[in-house]
């Protein structure tokens, strides 16, 4: 019996591993998209001009949580949770998305109208002001994240990030402007929106109309992940803001493009938790020991995966962002190992917020949310303007450690479980090692392309003799397998 229903919670092990794969496959090469438009993106509209769109790109998505509003994680945790509500928790997300979306992109663009300094950045905020209204179109996608088909939303997520590369492509040639790019951006937010709203209602018994008892129920359940998710969307997003407030366009530009790599890194960490959190969720109630060791493992490949970005930056971030961005942008390579290093916390702070949620920790989320806000925002307008953009960086990663050891002690307490270390600091060594070769060779005069290769190989290779993974398991994993 126990094992039909830990066969039945975290679905199969080729299954799971299958999704994670998948998801992380395509959200690599949407990360190359990602770097690939960055890059003309800056080299065509320059440190002011890429300063600006930054700035209205920040506005945008510093509001669109208002749109979501914490409702699609706890849809898809009380969905996951009650697989025979699934219709209506469905229903009542999109009805409810659709709803908020409106009065978000209000809000949006009023917002734009103050902070803007040209006629051109407010008139490109007006328009991405307008992805932020079809928002909701997409909601319901939200499950296949619950039925462990992330597949269907990394396809949505590639289909989106090739029209969007494509379309900067054609940008960059013609040499347009911001107003172009906004432009551009609604169109593409527009299409892959209706993709996934017909891919959703197709794959699934959507109750809308059936709905209405459980929006008072998601709503109410919501707000405390609301609250804290725009606390957590504000304290992210404002630093850009309050850098180009307090030092200018050239410096939020420098600073925009070497944080485009924490964003896009982002999609690695995503991958893994899409898949994990809920069956996690569904584990916790029937098998909590399995649910313990999930959680354990989910936080050990996190930090592997995490950990050889912030070690490679330290030792060759400079040559990274020349090559990449060009000489006007060497200046902000200083900030890069910065960010990298708070990009781990962010990795482990995807499981934590996610979990959370699970264990109906909600409002607590509120309180760590506003630790990490009053954090950055205090320690930026002390900061900022006498240290530019480069003191926003160190904010960042000050803020997501307070924000990570506050979240993982509930979540620890929470589940009644003691975590191992070991791998992770054995990960740890492997990734000074890599850093230690990859200096060497950057020493010895190597390019760029070499170095990356060197980090490629060097790192595996201290991986498996430190024992940070071993060669069974990462077969076990390429066999679609979760080790037992």
């Amino acid at each position: 019996m126990v094992g039909n229903v830990t066969d039945q919670a975290a679905l199969s092990r080729r299954r799971l591993v299958g999704d994670v794969l998948v998801q992380v496959g395509g959200r690599l090469v949407s990360l190359a998209l990602g770097i690939a438009v960055t890059v003309l993106v800056i080299r065509t509209l320059g440190d002011s001009g890429f300063g600006e769109w930054s700035t209205v790109l920040a506005i945008t998505q510093l509001v669109t949580w208002t749109a979501d509003f914490g409702l699609s994680r706890v849809a898809v945790a009380r969905a996951a949770t009650h697989p025979e509500q699934e219709p209506e928790w469905m229903g009542a997300l999109v009805a409810l998305r659709m709803i908020l979306a409106v009065p978000a992109s209000i809000a949006c663009a009023a917002i734009v109208l103050v902070v803007a300094t040209t006629a051109e950045m407010r008139l490109a905020g007006l328009l991405l002001a307008g992805t932020v209204a079809i928002s909701g179109l997409g909601a319901v996608s939200a499950i296949f994240e619950v039925r462990v088909r992330n597949d269907v939303t990394t396809g949505l997520l590639l289909a989106n990030n090739i029209l969007w590369a494509a379309f900067v492509a054609v940008f960059t040639v013609r040499d347009a402007g911001v107003v172009t790019l906004a432009a551009g951006m609604l169109a593409v937010s527009l299409v892959t929106s209706l993709a996934g709203a017909w891919l959703g209602f197709r794959g699934a018994r959507v109750t809308i109309r059936g709905s209405v008892p459980r929006w008072r129920e998601l709503a109410g359940a919501a707000v405390s992940t609301g609250i804290a998710g725009g606390l957590t969307t504000v304290y992210v997003r404002v630093d850009q803001l309050m850098v180009f407030q307090f030092a200018g366009a050239r410096q939020a530009g420098l600073y925009a493009a070497v944080y485009r790599f924490l964003d896009q890194g982002q999609l690695i960490p995503g991958s893994v938790t899409a898949t994990m959190v809920p069956v996690i969720a569904r584990t916790l109630g029937s098998v909590p020991e399995r649910a313990r060791d999930l959680v354990q493992r989910t936080s050990e490949y996190l930090a592997i995966v995490s950990l050889p970005a912030l070690a490679f930056t330290l030792v060759a971030s400079e040559p990274l962002v020349r090559l990449l961005f060009g000489a006007e942008f060497e200046s902000a390579a200083a900030a890069l190992p910065i960010l990298m290093g708070a990009f781990v916390f962010v990795s482990l702070g995807y499981l934590t917020g996610n979990l959370l949620v699970v264990l109906h920790l909600q409002r607590r989320m509120i309180g760590v949310a506003a630790a990490g806000l009053v954090v950055n925002v205090a320690l930026n307008v002390v900061l900022i303007p006498p240290y530019g953009f480069l003191a926003a960086a160190w904010v960042t990663l000050a803020t997501e450690v307070v924000v990570f050891a506050i979240a993982s002690r509930l979540v620890l307490r929470g589940l009644g479980h003691r975590p191992s270390v070991s791998r992770v600091l054995r990960s740890c060594a492997a990734a000074a090692g890599m850093a230690g070769i990859v200096l060497a060779a950057r020493s010895a005069g190597a390019p760029i392309a070499a170095l990356l290769a060197v980090a490629a190989v060097s790192y595996p290779a201290l991986l498996f003799a430190l024992r940070g993974l071993s060669v069974g398991e990462l077969r076990g994993l390429l066999r679609k397998e979760v080790p037992a």
